[in-house]
């Protein structure tokens, strides 16, 4: 086994154009999110997506979102269906992840330019604190060859912020309070922003101020500050909203369950009452935080929670200009 740091791996292959990778686990799901930050245009993310999942091993899904590839997997290792590019074969495969107490050791493997982003692109990328090679063989790149790496990352969780109701018909604006909110727990190291997203929600509301949209952010949050940053979170809402009525929810782990998202759903077609979020009072670690007097926020906190992955559908309600986005 050789091991490089990512600085030697730099002095060793010259610079290539990754630009970040993020390690986020969910250890009681079992569940592990790897999000990179190629450094061109999405044309790599696609190709890289659709081996991985050709590939399978520990691969669930991958998504693409700009030059942003974000492949979800469980944790632990499995057999691939590696190499030369085939209907059924994967270019480039993840074959494991494992958490080591603060890090977490992905391995990878790839064939020919596929491997050549395993061993000297991807081993390189800001975030990266150590690379194992398994052999001397790894470490020569390029041509037919197949290279085989281990890189070992931080280790992140992954939480979510549902906020809704902090304008009033004076001022003020949920997305732009989510923005400074974002902006001070980045402050801290050891926060990486994932996720901002508006969320529509029902558009007859009588308790809206104008447009009826919740915000929802994710975050990759190293564990040793997961309590400062929901303190930062929270302080900056409070001190920032200009309602009584605000609502704020924290949620930590990697996927959205069902029931949340269902609710954000019913949110969206239909006036929910607030006796309807009773039962994510203590819920799977979700926490709802009283900013004000009121509670009507709370429902747009939950929904934007509930449909945080929904992408384009977030801004969706019986509309037909999400036909006219392409997907």
């Amino acid at each position: 086994m050789i091991i490089l740091t990512r600085e030697q791996v730099m002095e060793r292959f010259g610079r290539y154009n990754y630009e970040g990778i993020i390690t986020v686990v969910d250890a009681a799901a079992g569940k592990i999110e790897i999000v990179e930050n190629f450094g061109h245009f999405p044309g790599s993310a696609e190709w890289t997506s659709i081996n991985r999942c050709r590939a399978g091993g520990i691969v669930e899904e991958c998504e693409i979102m700009g030059k942003t590839l974000i492949t979800r997997a469980r944790l632990g290792l499995a057999e691939v269906r590696f190499g030369p590019v085939d209907h059924e074969l994967g270019g480039q495969a993840l074959e494991g992840a494992l958490i080591e107490g603060d890090t977490v050791r992905t391995k990878w493997a790839g064939v020919a330019g596929a491997g050549v982003s395993v061993a000297a692109s991807l081993a390189q990328a800001p975030g990266v604190i150590s690379v194992c090679y398994p052999t001397e063989d790894d470490l020569k790149i390029g041509g037919r060859r197949t290279n085989r790496a281990e890189l070992i990352t931080p280790r992140y969780e992954k939480i979510r912020v549902g906020i809704d109701d902090t304008d009033d018909p004076e001022g003020g604006a949920t997305f732009m309070l989510a923005v400074q909110a974002q902006r001070e727990a980045v402050k801290l190291g050891g926060v990486e922003p994932l996720l901002f997203r508006l969320v529509q929600l029902y558009p007859k509301s009588p308790f809206k101020t104008s447009n009826c949209t919740g915000t929802v952010m994710a975050f990759a949050v190293r564990p040793e500050m997961k309590e400062q940053f929901k303190s930062v979170i929270i302080d900056v809402v409070r001190s920032g909203t200009r309602s009584q009525d605000t609502g704020l929810a924290i949620m930590p782990g990697i996927d959205v369950p069902a029931a949340l998202n269902a609710f954000g759903w019913e949110a969206k077609k239909r006036l929910v009452s607030l006796e309807e979020t009773g039962v994510f009072e203590n819920w799977n670690n979700l926490k709802l935080y009283e900013i004000g007097k009121g509670k009507q926020g709370r429902i747009g906190a939950l929904a934007s929670l509930g449909l945080s992955e929904e992408r384009a559908a977030a801004a969706l309600f019986e509309d037909k200009a999400l036909l006219l986005i392409k997907r």
